[in-house]
């Protein structure tokens, strides 16, 4: 299938059990819309796994970012966008990667997570049935 991200998926509400999206939001010019049209999409009890460059991070500091990326997103901005969208579940971590080599940022990343390159993020849809049945 091809699809405009940017744009409303072609498919129906409650769709897929889970979407994966790796180094994917930030080349996108909305990526609101993206994480709307994932929350339309997945299944109630389903998760959108993500990752990102994280805004905080060395590369981004260092100005080593990738040109083509249209926004680059915080975890405290992420974490807004995930909201706005209708994920209550959210839960995102710093990871330390792509410094495998480099001991001084490896040992950096692990003292200062928020220097951490990528983002990994879990939103879960929530099931309203379950919801529903805790209220009451």
């Amino acid at each position: 299938i091809i699809a405009d991200l940017d744009k409303k998926f072609p498919f129906k509400d409650n769709y897929a059990e889970n979407i994966i999206a790796g180094e994917l939001i930030e080349h996108l010019l909305n990526p609101h819309q993206f994480l709307k049209e994932c929350y339309r999409v997945i299944k109630p009890g389903g998760k959108l796994i993500l990752t990102t460059p994280n805004a905080t991070g060395l590369q981004i500091i260092t100005g080593k970012e990738s040109p083509h990326h249209y926004f680059v997103l915080s975890k405290k901005n992420l974490h807004f966008l995930a909201m706005k969208s209708g994920f209550k579940k959210i839960d995102i971590n710093y990871l330390n990667v792509y410094f495998k080599r480099n001991f001084f940022l490896r040992a950096l990343g692990f003292l200062v997570p928020k220097l951490r390159p990528v983002l990994f993020a879990i939103m879960e849809k929530e099931d309203n049935e379950k919801n529903d049945n805790q209220e009451k």
